[in-house]
């Protein structure tokens, strides 16, 4: 893998600019200022498969974060920062396993904690009416975000391997009929061990030596 340390601080900034575009200008505005739905948690999904380092921990916590404080959601920056990037670690830690159905489950625990999250910080910071109002909205944000970041795998992934230079997830080698070159079949014209003399070829003469 090329783990360069210059590539992986420009691949943070970098995810770190895109999770803030995408959470700050690709968003709906809950009703009840509880907030707002956005897709920067499947840029996050993704990022950890570009950036499979703990940076990625940043990136989402620090992008999604200074999206809130220019959107005019200061409440909610510090709690969005450690939801975001609680998330990341997740799934961070699934895309080491190198394992499509491990990346899935990653995702899908992230967005629970987001839900969770989200739901924990209202019920404290304003009361549990505002919560319960915003929790189907924030499911829907889960939702879609887990879509779209299974949407998003293939292409991504191959990004990854293009940036880093080894697949990110791992499959089984297809069987082949080959085998290793003491397994493989002999050529037409090589008798096996098994086979007679073909009768093409002569026998030697016992007489000739007497």
């Amino acid at each position: 893998m090329n783990d360069s340390p210059t590539r992986k601080l420009v691949t943070c900034a970098l995810l770190t600019a895109l999770i803030f575009v995408v959470t700050r200008f690709l968003y709906l505005p809950i009703p009840g200022g509880s907030g707002y739905l956005n897709l920067g948690d499947s840029v996050i999904a993704v990022g950890a498969l570009l950036l499979p380092s703990p940076a990625i921990l940043f990136a989402a916590g620090a992008g999604s974060a200074l999206a809130d404080l220019t959107a005019g959601y200061a409440a909610y920056a510090l709690p969005t920062f450690l939801i975001k990037a609680a998330m990341g670690f997740v799934i961070f830690s699934m895309v080491l396993r190198k394992k499509f159905h491990f990346y899935l489950l990653g995702v899908l625990v992230a967005e629970a904690i987001m839900v969770l999250g989200y739901a924990a910080f209202e019920m404290n910071a304003f009361s549990m009416a505002h919560a319960i109002a915003a929790l189907p909205f924030n499911a829907a944000q889960a939702g879609a975000n887990f879509a779209l970041a299974l949407i998003l795998y293939k292409p991504v992934a191959r990004l990854a391997t293009i940036l880093w230079g080894d697949a990110t997830f791992t499959t089984p080698a297809p069987t082949t009929a080959t085998g290793t070159p003491d397994e493989r079949q002999p050529a037409p014209n090589q008798p096996t061990p098994d086979q007679p003399t073909p009768p093409n070829q002569p026998t030697p003469d016992p007489q000739k030596d007497e």
